[in-house]
């Protein structure tokens, strides 16, 4: 939604109806599952996106039912829920993960984090991502 408090979803939906493109390509972060996926990997789907899915700010979603065109969607873990940071780095030392899990739903605090060089990883991923993009919509174009 960001500071506009337009839905991004709608923004692209009237954005198709006016320029009536073929496919519609979503980059977006990703709330990572485990430590060892953020700012690692590049995901690529043919069924669109859900926004916010993986942090529970559940968003509409792009996909080919929703804006009548197939949606390409592009993603990169970037953050990580804290409770799943704490317990991917504890469960080594942890005797009774589902207990620190149960303990950490009841009395943590839900956040959101992110890497300390994420400035750099997003400009690194625009880079790569934008350029494969280039590469595949326009053949020759770095010749």
């Amino acid at each position: 939604m960001g500071s506009t408090g337009m839905e991004t979803a709608d923004l692209i939906e009237s954005a198709t109806r006016i320029a009536n493109p073929e496919l519609i390509i979503a980059v977006d972060s990703l709330a990572a599952r485990n430590v060892k996926r953020i700012s690692t990997t590049i995901q690529i789907s043919d069924t669109g996106i859900s926004p916010g899915a993986g942090t529970g700010n559940m968003r509409k979603q792009l996909t080919e039912q929703t804006l009548g065109i197939k949606v390409i969607a592009i993603g990169v873990p970037t953050v990580i829920d804290s409770k799943t940071l704490i317990l991917d780095n504890l469960s080594g030392f942890l005797k009774d993960v589902p207990n620190a899990e149960r303990y950490l739903d009841e009395n943590g605090v839900p956040m959101i984090v992110t890497s300390t060089e994420i400035v750099q990883v997003i400009r690194d991923f625009s880079d790569i991502i934008s350029n494969g993009i280039n590469i595949t919509l326009h053949p020759g174009i770095y010749s």
